[in-house]
């Protein structure tokens, strides 16, 4: 039997890239985070675009990527966490979340550096919601359903099977499971979500075990 929900990534070789590509209505163009000479993800008949399994912390990576001064969150976090699991040429982001359309579920975004900053702001959102309610929010909710589009499901010779290779997709969908198995934590100092399955983990990584142990001195 098949997992249920087999999650991949589409690794490029090339790594990524930031440049002016996504058209404004207006005009103009915005900067976006894509493969290298590649502004549309053109991955159709691409032998060297490797397929990799999806880990369960992959949405706390993600979060990680925004510590650190902004030029550093850019030019290193965001690209080095591309470069390693691959990037989508959208995101699903519901600027006014109260107004989603019924006939529209789909609102996607180029992945510029405001539109992921405000997918990140969105995830820690939804994460701090359910420490407060204990429960998942409906925005938390919306969300998932919007970016869960994008897994496909099917019935297999194994058993039924739902997969995705999206990377913004399988950012909320392990953050999603995360919750549901107890494993998101959030840290004591620097107040970020992240992954464990450490029931007394209470600090997301080195940095701030080490200023927690030197504020404890």
């Amino acid at each position: 039997m098949n997992e249920i929900i087999k999650l991949e990534l589409l690794k490029y070789p090339q790594g990524f890239e930031w440049s002016l590509d996504a058209p404004l209505d207006g005009g103009g163009v915005l900067e976006t985070l894509h493969p290298i000479g590649d502004p549309y993800y053109s991955s159709d008949g691409l032998e060297d675009v490797e397929t990799i399994k999806c880990p369960p912390d992959l949405w706390s990576q993600y979060l990680q990527c925004s510590k650190g001064r902004w030029s550093s969150t850019i030019q290193t976090n965001l690209i080095n966490f591309a470069n390693k699991y691959g990037f989508s040429h959208y995101i699903i982001l519901q600027k006014d979340i109260t107004n989603l359309s019924d006939n529209s579920r789909e609102n996607p975004f180029p992945p510029t550096r405001q539109f992921i900053f405000d997918d990140i702001e969105n995830l820690k959102q939804a994460h701090y919601d359910y420490l407060q309610m204990g429960t998942f929010s409906q925005f938390a909710l919306d969300i998932l359903n919007n970016t869960g589009i994008y897994l496909h499901a099917g019935f297999t010779k194994d058993g039924y099977v739902m997969e995705s290779q999206s990377t913004h997709s399988n950012i909320w969908l392990t953050w999603y499971q995360s919750v549901m198995k107890g494993h998101a934590r959030l840290c004591s100092v620097c107040k970020l979500p992240f992954y464990s399955k450490r029931k007394n983990a209470d600090v997301c990584g080195g940095t701030c075990r080490n200023l927690k142990s030197k504020g404890s001195k």
